[in-house]
């Protein structure tokens, strides 16, 4: 038998039957981090369209989607190749290996050979996803803000609060984030002598109701002196921005009802790709080229690992889960030896029903497939189950936190041996 009929196949039908079997194309568009409500779609070819897709123009069922606007559509495959940018055979070897298809035996017939060019080899460059980008008329705003706040120290309630969850109030404030309380006067009138639509743009002010605009709950109860809006406020840096494009609120009342709030109409960012410059975490930014990333869930266990990790390891942590790792972002992955994804496991929606999607680690796997090839991304892509009921920071508060690092150490220990023989082999060839 030739090479050409001696080489595995993938079963196109197999493949879509087993994403039919797993939840669908809703499921598929969630693990491919796309906003999907139901049977409403954002269309991931939406740069193509004037508009930007702001409301849903696309529909989407169990076996199919079509957008209405731009009129991109089809099956399974069709939403993976528009989404990541993919070849055909390079979204079926994807496709097949996040189902959990294996190809078929012998092909009968074959008029070329098989090449498995997304499994053996690097996926093609594909134009990279437009990275968030500070709103028009925003950024003078928000770089005000920022040299406000940014001289502050850390008040004694907010020191208070991190103590006793079990984190050094220092590698907190090296992240950027503030107790706003102290310049509340300040702050009022900065936010007074913007404009409107600054406001807005900044995300201070959300969408208008009855006519006028509502603002950002947590500023307006701070600049009104209201205690219960106390809280550290986290800005997120874009990637070597020398200002944030937003912040996100926490409280910093462990009894409070509401833990933490995003500005309105912000984009989920993952916090970590870029802090505050000078600070002593630097050495956590992945952009900066480390070869280890750690993605977990919500600030406090970001915080609560940043001082536990040690400096070689790019710390990411993704506050808004459900809509999983964004394309745009996995450039900053390209020499990270291992991603080790920290998470829960899903939640199963019914007994009996189909395995729940996990938005992180299945948009995560395909990210990487694109970027470097499945089997690049099955050696790359590592998973950690927490408990449903400890998280890191729980674990730090009972004094659990050195047992559960021991397993993850040796992740760590293995990929950053493998990473220090390879810059000895470097010096010595040089």
């Amino acid at each position: 038998m030739s090479a050409a009929l001696s080489q595995p196949r993938l079963s196109v039908d197999a493949v879509k039957a087993a994403v039919l079997a797993r939840g669908g194309l809703q499921r598929l568009a969630e693990d491919l981090g796309l906003e999907v409500k139901g049977r409403t779609l954002r269309c991931p070819n939406a740069e193509a369209h004037a508009h930007g897709d702001r409301r849903a123009s696309a529909s989407i069922g169990p076996e199919s989607w079509r957008c209405h606007a731009c009129g991109a559509g089809g099956d399974a495959l069709a939403l993976l190749r528009v989404a990541r940018g993919l070849t055909f055979p390079e979204a079926l070897a994807a496709l097949a290996d996040l189902v959990g298809v294996p190809p078929e035996g012998p092909a009968q017939i074959a008029r070329r050979p098989w090449r498995p060019s997304i499994v053996s080899a690097p996926a093609r460059p594909a134009e990279a996803p437009k990275a968030p980008t500070v709103p028009e008329g925003a950024a003078e705003l928000l770089r005000a803000v920022w040299r406000l706040v940014e001289p502050l120290r850390l008040t004694p309630e907010a020191e208070d609060y991190l103590r006793g969850r079990a984190i050094e109030p220092w590698a907190v404030h090296e992240t950027g984030a503030r107790d706003w309380w102290p310049v509340r006067d300040e702050l009022r009138e900065l936010l007074r002598g913007a404009s409107a639509e600054s406001k807005r743009a900044a995300g201070f002010y959300g969408e208008p109701e009855g006519g006028r605009p509502k603002p950002w709950w947590p500023v307006a109860a701070l600049v009104t002196e209201e205690a219960r809006g106390r809280g550290l406020f986290v800005p997120v840096f874009l990637p070597g921005a020398d200002a944030p494009a937003g912040w996100r609120w926490r409280t910093i009342d462990r009894a409070a009802r509401i833990k933490a709030l995003s500005m309105p109409g912000a984009a989920p960012t993952p916090y970590g790709l870029g802090l505050p410059h000078g600070g002593r975490l630097g050495w956590l930014r992945p952009a900066a080229g480390h070869e280890l990333v750690v993605v977990v869930e919500g600030e406090p266990d970001w915080w609560t690992l940043a001082g536990a990790l040690g400096p070689h390891a790019g710390l990411v942590t993704l506050t808004a889960k459900t809509s999983g790792w964004p394309a745009w972002a996995t450039a900053h992955l390209q020499r990270a030896e291992a991603v080790v994804v920290v998470t829960h496991e899903p939640r199963q929606k019914a007994e009996g029903g189909p395995k729940p999607a996990d938005p992180v680690v299945d948009s995560l796997f395909l990210a990487l497939s694109a970027q470097r090839g499945a089997e690049a991304a099955r050696r790359v892509l590592r998973v950690l189950r927490q408990d449903e009921t400890a998280d890191w920071n729980d674990l730090a508060q009972s004094g659990r936190l050195t047992e559960r690092l021991g397993l993850l150490r040796p992740v760590l220990d293995a990929t950053m041996a493998g990473v220090l023989r390879r810059i000895d082999e470097r010096e010595r060839a040089a």
